[in-house]
């Protein structure tokens, strides 16, 4: 109890698909990854989630610049521990893209990490 920890999220992405960044925003267009995390689970988030060097890219379509991951994506989210956790749970929502055929998906997946 009150020790900092890091949570890191590591993803490998499938070649030829992206995945899009958390760190920025357009009105339209492709939608950033955003992580909530549980509120039971004895942890106080410290700051926002930090993408680990994405790549840029600005596109006047969507008239605005675009951050987003090929190959391999990593996150760090940093925590302070208020209570005994049992680790912590979640859900991370975003999308990734064929950057060939432009086909995009939109997703919703569930992460739970073992007690620190």
């Amino acid at each position: 109890v009150g020790d900092d920890i890091e949570i890191v999220f590591d993803a490998d992405i499938t070649p030829g698909w992206i995945l899009y960044s958390s760190d920025f925003q357009l009105e339209i267009g492709p939608q950033p990854a955003k992580f909530t995390f549980d509120s039971d689970t004895g942890l106080t988030l410290v700051g926002t989630i930090q993408p680990v060097e994405p790549r840029w890219k600005t596109d006047a379509t969507l008239n605005g610049p675009y951050s987003y991951f090929a190959a391999h994506a990593q996150f760090r989210q940093k925590a302070r521990l208020d209570a005994a956790s049992g680790g912590a749970s979640g859900r991370i929502t975003g999308q990734t893209c064929l950057e060939e055929s432009g086909l995009c998906r939109l997703f919703r997946e569930t992460f739970s990490t073992a007690q620190p």
